[in-house]
C-alpha cells in the first residue's frame, strides 16, 4: 500500500513537471503582443500558473498522506478463566494508540504499526495486579494471542487479536 502511494506521488510529480513545460511553451507560442518580447510576458504570467500547480501538488501530497494512514480494524477476544469476557472490535490509525478497559480484567493499551504484509502491535497491559509490555505480529489470515495469570495465580487471562480488513 505504501509503495503504491510512493509510486503515485512520483507519477503526479512527473505529470506536473510535464504540464508546466507544456503550458509554458504553448503559452509563449500563442501570445503575441506588439512591442513586447515573449520572454517579458512569460515572466509576468507563468509564476501564477506555477503557483497554482504547486498548490495542486501540495494538496495532492497531503491527500495521499492521509490515504496512507488507513485505519486498522482489530478484533480482540478477551477470556478470563476460560470464559469469554469481551469481544471488542476497534479501529485505530497505524501508529496511534488505542485503549480498551474491561471490568474485572484491566486496561489494555496498544499501538499497531503496519510492517509489510503484517501488523506489529505493541501492548501496555495492566491486569491482575501486573503490568507488562508484550508485542505481537499478526497477518491477515493469522491471529496472535497473549496469556498471563494474576499475581496470586488464581485468575488466568488470554487476549487473542486478529486483523479485520
Amino acid at each position: 500500500m505504501v509503495n503504491m502511494i510512493v509510486r503515485m506521488r512520483r507519477w503526479v510529480v512527473r505529470k506536473i513537471i510535464l504540464t508546466i513545460r507544456y503550458t509554458d511553451t504553448v503559452w509563449r507560442r500563442e501570445t503575441i503582443v506588439p512591442n513586447k518580447r515573449p520572454q517579458d510576458i512569460s515572466r509576468r504570467t507563468v509564476p501564477m500558473k506555477l503557483k497554482r500547480l504547486f498548490v495542486f501538488a501540495f494538496v495532492l501530497s497531503v491527500v495521499t498522506t492521509a490515504i496512507a494512514q488507513d485505519s486498522l480494524r482489530l478484533q480482540f477476544d478477551v477470556t478470563k478463566d476460560g470464559s469469554n469476557v469481551a469481544k471488542p472490535e476497534v479501529s485505530v490509525n497505524a501508529g496511534s494508540a488505542g485503549l480498551i478497559e474491561i471490568d474485572n480484567v484491566g486496561r489494555l493499551s496498544f499501538t499497531p504499526t503496519v510492517r509489510g504484509s503484517g501488523v506489529a502491535i505493541a501492548f501496555d497491559i495492566s491486569s491482575g495486579g501486573k503490568q507488562f509490555q508484550p508485542r505481537l505480529v499478526i497477518r491477515k489470515d493469522e491471529s496472535g494471542s497473549i496469556s498471563w495469570t494474576s499475581v496470586t495465580g488464581a485468575e488466568s487471562f488470554k487476549l487473542t487479536v486478529s486483523w479485520v480488513r
